[in-house]
């Protein structure tokens, strides 16, 4: 009996050796990092039918909230600049119209990374 145990952890995994191009070892590496897979377990996967999950929409979302961040930030600042008079005057109307131009700016790059995590 204790020989059928050891027999069966020794056979439990068996190894698969081949050569691949440079190339393609670095494409299947950078499939299983954005699947937060090892290489082994990526190929593993892919060879008995799976499709791995893809996580790099965790990164755009990531990027999502990072830009929505600084939109509300931009945001409470110009409320802050419009509803006190003193820092209107100060900053005039360039300020102004730069702190727009920047919210503009990332309300682009919102709709960027939106646009990317739907082709994903």
């Amino acid at each position: 009996m204790k020989n059928d145990n050891k027999q069966k952890k020794n056979n439990k995994y068996e190894q698969i050796h081949f050569r691949i191009s440079q190339e393609d070892k670095e494409i299947i590496s950078e499939n299983a990092r954005k699947c937060n897979l090892t290489v082994g377990e990526y190929l593993r996967q892919v060879g008995c039918g799976y499709t791995p999950k893809n996580n790099e929409h965790l990164e755009r979302i990531h990027d999502l909230i990072i830009v929505n961040g600084d939109l509300g930030r931009l945001g409470g600042l110009l409320k802050l600049w419009l509803t006190d008079q003193l820092k209107v005057s100060y900053y005039h109307r360039k300020g102004i119209v730069r702190l727009l131009h920047e919210i503009e700016y990332n309300r682009l790059q919102l709709e960027e990374i939106m646009e990317k995590i739907l082709k994903m």
